[in-house]
């Protein structure tokens, strides 16, 4: 049944959490399995992009390009503009760990494009430091900042404060590569100080 389907995807996701990622996958496998059998294609979407996330830990990346590319064609087909953004954004680090830059840059852009769209504020800022750390990756010092400040005036205005302290972390990163030392040590310090008082207050 579609209950029992998602109840397994729910087991998956705890096992997943806790680190077991064997045990996550082959739960999330039957999953799917219960999910194709009754017919749910929105809800195959879950499991798909929980198994490519696993296979992305594991280093399995042509595994997790399978899967999250059909999550993403059947996000796309049924019309599901805010899956298709995180789908896009989780097949792009499947690049990044490839170092295969211009089809990184391509679902990026377009996750970002979609995130825009659809309102997702902290989509954006996510999809801009992704930008940016692809950017610092290829050498593109310059453009990377100018995205982390645009991904790091989102996140501050929306109060979304691990974002902040990715791009705090990430205009340290590119400043650093830039040989400017005061101005990394000053924005990882940053950092640093922020993720201490989120993680006190946690």
């Amino acid at each position: 049944s579609s209950g029992e389907a998602y109840a397994t995807y729910l087991q998956g996701l705890v096992l997943n959490r806790k680190g077991d990622y064997d045990q996550a996958t082959s739960t999330l496998e039957r999953s799917l399995a219960l999910t194709r059998k009754v017919g749910n294609e929105r809800q195959i979407i879950g499991p798909l992009n929980l198994m490519g996330d696993i296979a992305c830990i594991k280093g399995n990346y042509d595994q997790a390009e399978t899967f999250f590319t059909e999550a993403l064609q059947l996000s796309r087909r049924l019309g599901d503009r805010f899956n298709q953004a995180i789908l896009l954004n989780n097949l792009s680090s499947v690049y990044h760990a490839r170092n295969e830059s211009q089809a990184e840059r391509k679902c990026l852009l377009e996750s970002l494009s979609i995130c825009e769209e659809i309102g997702d504020q902290d989509g954006v800022a996510i999809a801009y430091n992704n930008l940016a750390e692809m950017c610092i990756q290829q050498g593109e010092y310059q453009l990377a900042i100018d995205y982390v400040e645009k991904g790091l005036f989102i996140a501050n205005r929306i109060n979304e404060e691990w974002t902040v302290i990715v791009s705090l972390n990430n205009l340290g990163e590119a400043y650093l590569r830039l040989q400017d030392p005061i101005k990394a040590t000053d924005y990882l310090t940053k950092a640093i100080r922020l993720a201490w008082q989120v993680e006190s207050l946690d």
